[in-house]
C-alpha cells in the first residue's frame, strides 16, 4: 500500500443487498494511512484506510483532467461533515470525481441509467399491449 499517491482517487469493490449486487466505493486518500470519503451512515468523513478497504482490494482512479494535489486535498477536506448523500445525484463517486477533477460526475450512476431507461420503456410498452389487449377483449365479452 505504500505506493498509494496522496491525493489518489481509491476504488474499492463491494457488494450489497444479499451480495446480488456489486458496486464499488470510493474516496480521496489523504496520507498517513487516511481516506476521506461518503461512510456507511451518509457523511463525508475520514477514516483508516483499512476501514474504508473493509477487506476488498483497491484500485487507484487516474483522471487525465487531474486537479494538483493541493487542490484535491482542499476539496476533500471541505466537505468533511457534509451529509448530502444522495445515491444518483451526489454518491461516494460524485464526490471522489469532484475532489480530482472538480466535475461533478459518477459512471456507476450513468451507466444504470443507460440499463434502466431502456428496460423501463420496454416495461412500460409491454404492459400498455397488455391493458390494450385486455379492454380489447372485454368490450367484446
Amino acid at each position: 500500500m505504500e505506493n498509494i499517491k496522496i491525493g489518489s482517487h481509491l476504488e474499492v469493490d463491494r457488494k450489497k443487498f444479499y451480495d446480488l449486487i456489486d458496486y464499488t466505493h470510493h474516496g480521496i486518500y489523504i496520507g498517513n494511512n487516511q481516506v476521506i470519503h461518503y461512510s456507511g451512515n451518509k457523511i463525508v468523513e475520514q477514516d483508516t484506510l483499512e476501514n474504508f478497504l473493509n477487506g476488498n482490494n483497491y484500485r487507484i482512479i487516474e483522471h487525465s483532467n487531474r486537479l494538483d494535489t493541493n487542490s484535491i486535498l482542499k476539496n476533500a477536506t471541505s466537505k468533511l461533515g457534509e451529509s448530502k448523500y444522495d445515491f444518483l445525484q451526489n454518491n461516494c463517486e460524485h464526490f471522489a470525481v469532484w475532489c480530482a477533477t472538480g466535475k461533478h460526475i459518477s459512471k456507476q450512476v450513468n451507466m444504470a441509467k443507460q440499463v434502466a431507461v431502456p428496460f423501463i420503456l420496454v416495461f412500460a410498452v409491454a404492459s400498455a399491449v397488455y391493458f390494450w389487449r385486455k379492454n380489447k377483449n372485454d368490450i367484446k365479452e
